[in-house]
């Protein structure tokens, strides 16, 4: 998720777009299926759906989980317990509490896309 994701702004269609809660969707619907937004993601996070024919891409399971209060399948489902997810505003979030005490990292910052997935590195080799 990006605050300022190049992919919602060379949406010809307007597919590409931030929700209430500022989550990157896109409308399938109005997905044309013209890949701009493919090649304007930084982090090849897009893809084109095969059935569909509209792009697609991770969502955090927003629609099915976050929206209702829950964690995203991944973050639920891992048993190494290495994903996390949360509020970054709201300071008594773990996932902002976490941050706060370990040293995380965006991919790509130079960009300015202002990326919100953190990656932690403390005590793994990179």
């Amino acid at each position: 998720m990006c605050q300022k994701a190049p992919c919602v702004s060379v949406c010809p269609t307007k597919a590409s777009y931030y929700n209430e809660d500022g989550v990157v969707l896109i409308d399938a619907d109005k997905c044309v299926g013209c890949k701009y937004c493919m090649t304007a993601c930084p982090y090849d996070a897009r893809f084109l759906n095969k059935e569909t024919g509209a792009a697609d891409k991770c969502t955090f399971c927003y629609e099915l989980k976050v929206s209702k209060g829950e964690k995203p399948a991944c973050v639920s489902t891992c048993v190494g317990g290495a994903l996390m997810f949360g509020d970054l505003n709201d300071p008594l979030s773990e996932a902002s509490q976490f941050l706060a005490k370990h040293k995380g990292e965006v991919r790509k910052p130079e960009l300015g896309t202002h990326p919100n997935v953190y990656y932690i590195y403390e005590g793994v080799v990179k």
